[in-house]
């Protein structure tokens, strides 16, 4: 498979391979779908997916958690 690598993202592409000491592009563009495959994906696609817990789950009053900590009878 070959692919084309965008003007736009020669420079990052150029900066990793310095970064990982290579001369092979082909190398920067394995490592940056390596870091992906094991992020399991975008990390901003998980955490917009995944359900609102917070918004599930009712907040107790003050009132109510003292309440169940004391027998004022």
């Amino acid at each position: 498979m070959r692919v084309s690598i965008e003007k736009g993202y020669h420079s990052p592409i150029q900066k990793l391979m310095g970064q990982l000491q290579t001369d092979d592009p082909k190398l920067a563009v394995h490592h940056i779908i390596g870091c992906w495959i094991a992020a399991n994906g975008c990390p901003g696609h998980a955490i917009a997916s995944a359900p609102d817990i917070t918004a599930q789950q009712p907040v107790p009053s003050t009132d109510s958690e003292f309440a169940d900590l004391t027998d004022w009878s």
